[in-house]
């Protein structure tokens, strides 16, 4: 509530303060509702507190008007006035966290005792954007372990083998910078083998056409990342989430019955489990390693009506993948601020 005329109410009470500027000149910043504090303390002197004020006017026609009472001006070039470059600062500074910091580092560089060392801390105190957008690249080796793609199997491994995978990834990370939706497209090389259904005769004898065949596997992947911060621009990287395939351009050989064209409904990769892929990595600045694991279905579970209920979360074949991803462009958290002392 505003007052009426220009009237200074102190109140003392225990607050955080966010520092601003860490050395011989201190700077710190306490945010209240509607009201920011700026608190200042250089050598030899007593500590200095500036504050957004507004006050209610009265006006010669009878009406009030909200006017404007903080003079910071006055309160920094006195508390500055013996040091020429901070008051000519302190003549201009807007009153924001950066103007006050121009005012604070223009005495730490000239009128500090013994030009001490100073750490400005206004990158990181900078308000974040909400959310925060950045993509990359993604290159890696795949290990398949998946059955053949017909309805019955007798469990055998269609492909086990590595297979290399690259493609894209892109992040959008949440205000805590702690979390972040991501999606990932990929391309990988992949062989399976299936059987055509044919026909019946009229013995009742039942006709396949088995193929084997080589494509490209398109995978989809939507999902959350949780990181961990460590030390020196490090983080400890969780993921999961889930994934859709499609195979691309096949190239088929027939190992046995009549050669035909099969359709696509015989040709397929494997069909993830309703568990979602998990995955645990390591990110430093630009790169990201990441080792992730998917389950897929049995083959013979696949299209039963009598499949048990635990065939829909687990299942014998799997895919593991360790990537290397690469950060393209800027991130807006790169906040790197260095001093004159060359300390980061």
């Amino acid at each position: 509530m505003l007052s009426r005329g220009n009237q200074h109410d102190v109140q003392i009470d225990s607050v955080l303060a966010e520092v601003l500027v860490e050395g011989p000149f201190m700077l710190w910043r306490v945010a209240r509702p509607r009201v920011t504090h700026f608190l200042l303390r250089r050598p030899g002197q007593p500590v200095l507190e500036l504050s957004e004020r507004r006050y209610l006017r009265q006006m010669p026609s009878g009406g009030w008007a909200i006017t404007e009472g903080n003079d910071y001006h006055a309160q920094l070039g006195q508390y500055v006035g013996d040091c020429p470059a901070a008051y000519q600062a302190a003549a201009t500074a807007a009153f924001t966290a950066a103007g006050m910091v121009g005012v604070v580092r223009a005495y730490d560089e000239t009128c500090a005792p013994g030009q001490a060392p100073f750490r400005s801390w206004l990158a990181q105190a900078t308000p974040r954007r909400k959310q925060a957008f950045q993509a990359g690249i993604v290159a890696g080796t795949r290990y398949n372990r998946i059955e053949n793609f017909a309805y019955s199997t007798n469990g055998a491994c269609a492909d086990c083998g590595v297979h290399p995978f690259g493609g894209l990834y892109a992040e959008l990370v949440q205000p805590s910078r702690t979390t972040a939706i991501y999606g990932e497209l990929s391309l990988s090389p992949f062989h399976s083998s299936s059987a055509q259904f044919l026909g019946i005769d009229n013995s009742g004898n039942v006709f396949y056409s088995y193929f084997d065949y080589r494509a490209w596997l398109a995978t989809a992947r939507l999902g959350v990342r949780y990181f961990a911060p460590l030390a020196h621009d490090q983080a400890l990287v969780f993921s999961i989430g889930y994934e859709f395939n499609r195979v691309l351009s096949p190239t088929i050989t027939s190992t046995n019955g009549l050669p035909v064209i099969p359709d696509t409904e015989s040709m397929g990769y494997a069909t993830p489990t309703l568990l979602p892929n998990f995955g645990l990595g390591w990110r430093w600045q630009r790169l990201t390693l990441l080792l992730d694991g998917q389950l897929y279905s049995n083959s013979n579970s696949r299209g039963r009506t009598d499949a048990r209920f635990v065939d829909f979360f687990f299942g014998s074949n799997f895919a593991a993948r360790l990537g290397v991803g690469y950060r393209l462009g800027h991130t807006s958290d790169n906040h790197t601020a260095k001093s004159k002392s060359g300390i980061e």
